[in-house]
């Protein structure tokens, strides 16, 4: 298989904090990722890269086509790949993305969409565990879902409910949201880059799983 998996993942800025949803993907997908991006240079992505002996960018944008499009012009020239091969998992991502192709970049959302749309990191999970407790909400879900330029719309192909009745705190919450993504976002993925989960990049309807 082709090492075609770019990972953006943002994680902590500094230290060892964050970025464990790319450092599962490279280690339950050793033979497809090909590169860890991250917008800080020295955080917990650039750490785990180090650690795993992934090729790692650091990625300051601009966040926009350009940026995007000068960023994976970039790895292609320096890693001899061709964009058309490359995919795109968005793992723990907080930059808005454009100009990749929307039918082959991916992103895991730990939360109900659309109710908790444009939102992410701890803001989002406290967001999530705070309307549990104001009673709206019974339940948390994760999320996984083609990436469009406007954020968390693109066409949803996995949903996992999370009843949360049974936790008892927050950071039991998180605990058991992250072990939940560290399962299936691997096997999603794979099952996307293999084509059994598959959308045109413009019509949802096309949407075929």
């Amino acid at each position: 298989m082709k090492k075609n998996l770019v990972v953006f993942a943002s994680g902590g800025k500094t230290g060892e904090t964050g970025g464990t949803g790319a450092e599962n993907l490279a280690q339950k997908l050793p033979d497809r990722v090909l590169v860890f991006i991250s917008n800080h240079e020295n955080g917990g992505v650039k750490h785990r890269a180090d650690t795993l002996g992934v090729p790692f960018v650091y990625f300051p944008g601009p966040y926009t086509e350009q940026g995007y499009r000068e960023l994976i012009e970039k790895i292609c020239a320096e890693m001899g790949t061709d964009k058309d091969d490359l995919w795109y998992a968005l793992s723990g991502w907080f930059r808005q993305v454009f100009w990749l192709p929307p039918e082959r970049t991916v992103n895991i959302h730990p939360a109900p969409l659309p109710l908790f749309a444009a939102m992410w990191g701890e803001k989002l999970h406290q967001s999530v565990w705070e309307a549990y407790g104001r009673g709206e909400i019974t339940e948390g879900e994760i999320v996984m879902h083609f990436v469009t330029p406007k954020i968390d719309d693109g066409p949803i192909f996995f949903r996992f409910s999370l009843p949360l009745s049974g936790i008892k705190n927050y950071d039991e919450y998180r605990e058991t949201v992250r072990i939940i993504e560290h399962n299936f976002q691997p096997r999603m993925m794979e099952l996307v880059m293999n084509g059994d989960i598959s959308w045109d990049g413009r019509n949802p309807e096309s949407l075929r799983i």
